[in-house]
């Protein structure tokens, strides 16, 4: 009879415990990518007795006992947000952060960059890793990209017609970009040389203030195409402070009408314009996103882009081996050691970026859980209540002689 006191508090004890389970789940509901864990009760140890007689036996348990807990990683919600440094994996995989030494796991992708431009957890600071183009974990740093290195200008083109009925026409509005990133603003001014020369003009560039930085010709043939070596004019430009570069104004390829600058009759106004030119501006950060494969992208001002470190995602060939360290962070154990590589290939699912994962906890589930546990623990104190009442009994025999 006693041991069915220590049974049942076997019971009220782990039932506590598989409380603590849910409670814990239910409080992490709206922790961002929180995984859920399942409480794993089973039965203590037997007291076999047996009849040499009939051959017959007799089991008497000994309760109940938490024998483990099991996390759950099924998906959870991926809710989009405003933050292009959000990142939630759909799939298998998770996130690799750093704290000296000490490598955690992660699925809450809530991630910013410090002050040194390290990609860091935004809840524990611990450096985000990646893979780099030689395939080495590294954590993800943008100081060395924090600049879009400028390309100084070295070919301008031109599209168009200048008519032979104009005798003079002014192309304006010519950007340049110098060694330094520094842009400057030039046009040309075209005078109808047609009376000295079949088919040629003369041309002046001049910068923002008028000064001459060059001259040259060009020549169209009667058909109104370009004459093959006056369709190109390169000069050197060596602007205050810059190394001095040399600047080709391509107007077009020669004996060609589809392309480039043409000289046909169109009246007495022309047409010919600026085309585009090839130097890039200096540009500042404006945007850092991740594709599906995890690839860091950022966007510069000058309308760049480079693409950079990948985020590494782990997983484990036992993953109910890891262990919870809080802040949702996982540990692994040294005999289950890490499967790395890219999102999107081997085991791991794929990148949801601007989003964050929530928790997985299903409120139903818990609820139904907590019934049962409810019960069992009021079940288990009603055992001990009747128990105690028989050995009261017992105790009160003596009292009736």
């Amino acid at each position: 009879m006693f041991s069915s006191f220590y049974s049942s508090l076997s019971g009220l004890i782990n039932f506590s415990k598989g409380l603590n389970v849910l409670s814990n789940n239910i409080s992490n509901m709206n922790t961002q990518g929180f995984k859920s864990s399942t409480a794993s009760f089973h039965d203590l140890v037997y007291k076999n007795t047996q009849s040499l007689e009939n051959q017959s036996s007799l089991q008497l348990g000994s309760g109940v006992s938490l024998g483990s807990t099991r996390l759950d990683f099924k998906q959870g919600e991926i809710q989009s947000t405003s933050n292009d440094l959000n990142v939630a994996v759909d799939g298998n995989g998770l996130f690799i952060l750093q704290d000296g030494n000490e490598q955690f796991y992660t699925r809450a992708g809530n991630f910013h960059f410090d002050g040194d431009d390290f990609l860091v957890d935004a809840t524990t600071g611990f450096k985000v890793l990646g893979i780099g183009s030689g395939g080495s974990l590294d954590p993800i740093n943008i100081s060395h990209l924090k600049i879009n290195s400028p390309t100084s200008t070295t070919e301008l083109t031109f599209e168009n017609n200048l008519s032979t009925g104009s005798t003079t026409h002014t192309v304006s509005g010519l950007s340049v970009v110098d060694s330094l990133g520094t842009s400057h603003e030039w046009s040309l001014d075209f005078t109808n040389n047609t009376a000295t020369t079949a088919g040629s003009w003369l041309f002046d560039v001049k910068d923002n203030n008028s000064a001459n930085l060059s001259n040259g010709e060009i020549r169209f043939n009667p058909d109104g195409t370009l004459q093959t070596g006056f369709n190109k004019h390169t000069f050197s430009f060596a602007p205050s402070g810059a190394y001095a570069s040399n600047v080709t104004l391509n107007f077009g390829e020669p004996n060609d009408s589809s392309s480039g600058v043409t000289s046909l009759s169109l009246g007495a106004t022309s047409s010919m314009a600026f085309d585009d030119q090839n130097g890039i501006a200096a540009g500042a950060i404006l945007s850092t996103t991740f594709d599906e494969g995890g690839d860091m992208t950022i966007g510069y001002s000058n309308a760049q882009s480079v693409t950079s470190h990948s985020l590494a995602l782990a997983w484990f060939s036992n993953i109910q081996d890891l262990v919870q360290s809080g802040g949702a962070l996982f540990k692994n154990l040294p005999k289950n050691p890490p499967i790395i590589s890219k999102a999107s290939e081997g085991l791991n699912g794929t990148i949801s970026a601007g989003s964050i994962e929530l928790s997985n906890v299903d409120l139903t589930e818990e609820f139904t859980d907590l019934i049962v546990v409810q019960r069992g623990f009021q079940g288990s104190s009603q055992i001990i209540s009747a128990t105690n009442e028989l050995v009261q009994e017992l105790l009160d025999l003596n009292k009736g002689r």
